[in-house]
């Protein structure tokens, strides 16, 4: 987006494709696989390990054994965040009826993990410590915010997506001022699914359907406006800088 040309940042095998920069891009948070056997011929399992450390050096924290995806970090790289499935030792796998949201304080090494709902796809906001995340708080998936606290517990905690019955929203992404995020909503109220694009303030307020199929999205950008649909294709406000 600022016009430069795309360079390899790192390469490992055993990447998961979503991973989470901090303003100090020599440090990265990611999710890597790893293979466990067991004690037994035919035990085995792999598990999905969140890492944080600087590029090309060694990991500051890893979560060993976890099965966990969708690794957020924060702006000030103080806290890691991730939903953790279950674990995987080699001769054992288990998973968990839900998966939990876990907070890492990459200070202390100290480690929080909530599991009185499903949590998914935590994400910090650009500019502080406002964390959004798909929750099951309310018989379905919403998208919801909260900032988290120096003890690692979360405070504010705000519902900013209210979808009918069985139109569940999962996969909060910031737009690059924080001023909104963008999401995937299942619009099938049946047993398939049915993924379609939406936007809501960063308040709440202004939610809206963008007509346009998708999952996992991205935004670079932000200002007062919405994105702008035009047939199929999503135009959204950009600022663009020079390197």
């Amino acid at each position: 987006m600022s016009g430069g040309d795309a360079q390899t940042y790192y390469t490992d095998n055993d990447l998961v494709e979503r991973f989470s920069l901090a303003a100090d891009v020599n440090y990265f948070a990611r999710v890597e696989t790893r293979t466990y056997y067991g004690t037994e011929p035919g035990e085995w399992c792999k598990a999905w390990e969140p890492r944080y450390g600087q590029v090309n050096g060694d990991d500051i924290y890893a979560d060993i054994h976890a099965i966990a995806l969708e690794a957020g970090l924060s702006p000030d790289r103080r806290w890691l965040a991730y939903a953790k499935y279950g674990y995987c030792t080699g001769s054992a796998l288990y998973n968990y009826a839900q998966p939990l949201l876990c907070l890492v304080d990459l200070n202390s090494q100290e480690r929080t993990c909530r599991s009185d709902v499903g949590y998914h796809d935590p994400t910090f906001a650009p500019g502080d410590n406002t964390l959004a995340f798909a929750a099951n708080y309310t018989g379905q998936y919403e998208i919801w915010k909260a900032t988290v606290s120096a003890d690692g517990s979360l405070s504010n905690l705000t519902q900013l997506t209210r979808g009918a019955s069985g139109l569940w929203s999962r996969a909060p992404a910031w737009s690059s001022d924080g001023n909104w995020l963008i999401f995937h909503r299942d619009t099938d109220p049946s047993e398939g699914e049915s993924l379609k694009l939406c936007a809501v303030q960063s308040d709440g307020s202004k939610l809206r359907a963008l007509n346009v199929s998708g999952g996992e999205p991205a935004w670079y950008g932000g200002g007062s406006a919405p994105p702008v649909i035009y047939d199929h294709f999503i135009y959204l406000p950009l600022t663009l800088r020079n390197q």
